[in-house]
């Protein structure tokens, strides 16, 4: 599914959530405008956020609905960040969906969406777990794996690219793991 913004597609995704076991889903590429909340008729919950007026870019994260009531606050950043915070035992998690530039768009840019991720994980509780996910348009292949250990797994696919070194400088630096 590549986009949200066409009719039925929300209607397409929740009837296949519904085939898996799932609490929350991040979703990049979502293509609605602005910042909200909606829930499906299912009773799901989806906080989004998009550009103001264009229908590009955008992330959202879907919540299933017995759970939906334990997200504590949701912060709507730009159309390629989001996160939300979930009571959980023993800790409370903060979910960051992100949309990272592709490499279409300048070294600017990228630095502009990494100092809006610093900044969002700067201010997670510390007790927090924190999970960001997301479309980060990066390659880490299984070279990175000598590099950089405790940061990345083994396994990848191809080579390393710009994207993919810069993913894992702040991953180190921000002490975050890698996973598929």
């Amino acid at each position: 599914m590549r986009t949200l913004k066409s009719h039925g597609k929300l209607e397409e995704l929740t009837y296949e959530l519904g085939r898996y076991q799932w609490e929350f889903v991040g979703l990049s590429e979502v293509r609605w405008t602005g910042i909200g909340e909606i829930s499906t008729d299912e009773g799901h919950k989806i906080w989004f956020s998009g550009h103001d007026t264009s229908h590009q870019q955008g992330v959202a994260i879907i919540v299933r609905k017995e759970i939906s009531n334990s997200v504590i606050s949701c912060t709507p950043v730009s159309s390629r960040l989001i996160a939300i915070r979930v009571a959980a035992s023993p800790m409370n998690l903060t979910i960051i969906q992100v949309y990272a530039p592709t490499s279409d768009y300048s070294d600017e840019e990228v630095e502009e969406f990494y100092e809006q991720l610093k900044e969002i994980i700067a201010k997670t509780p510390k007790k927090d777990m924190t999970i960001v996910l997301g479309d980060w348009n990066a390659k880490v292949g299984p070279d990175a794996y000598s590099i950089w250990p405790g940061t990345v797994g083994r396994f990848g696919w191809g080579d390393t690219n710009d994207r993919g070194q810069r993913l894992l400088e702040f991953a180190q630096k921000h002490q975050l793991t890698l996973a598929n």
